[in-house]
């Protein structure tokens, strides 16, 4: 995480998903109709305690991102990359990452590739830990609270 270039990459890669991301909202591509039809309405969750949103940021944007990006983005690229090709090895993991986010399968394939190449090229799985971070501490702010500083997707 010495280098500039590192930084760089986690936000270019970051601004690029949230333009993705904010496509797939607008148009609905491949995602919950409920999850596009809460998009569209504007309605927010209403506001939580500071002891729930400490506690979603311990669990969902500290822990569930080096969770998930090790046990996605590590173990099984290492596994699957024995038996496939890298870059089939790499659509099959983000085929799996993506099912298991079923209310919106394709956008998540997609950030599990750009979490890939945020590792290929930085050599390093920290900045898809913290591409990873960032998406859901912005998902979490834009859904338990009202703040006019954070831009919707």
């Amino acid at each position: 995480m010495s280098r500039f270039s590192t930084y760089f990459w986690i936000v270019l890669v970051y601004i690029a998903f949230f333009y993705v991301n904010r496509l797939f909202f607008m148009y609905g591509f491949f995602m919950d109709e409920m999850l596009v039809e809460h998009y569209h309405l504007g309605i927010r969750y209403a506001f939580i305690s500071t002891q729930e949103f400490l506690l979603y940021l311990l669990i969902s944007c500290l822990l569930t991102p080096i969770w998930e990006e090790l046990v996605h983005r590590v173990c099984i690229m290492v596994v699957l990359s024995r038996f496939l090709p890298i870059w089939s090895a790499a659509i099959l993991q983000a085929i799996i990452f993506g099912l298991l986010h079923m209310q919106k399968p394709v956008l998540v394939g997609l950030f599990a590739m750009l979490s890939l190449f945020l590792l290929y090229k930085t050599k390093s799985i920290i900045p898809s830990i913290i591409f990873h971070l960032l998406y859901d501490l912005h998902g979490g702010l834009l859904t338990f609270y009202n703040f006019d500083f954070v831009p919707r997707w």
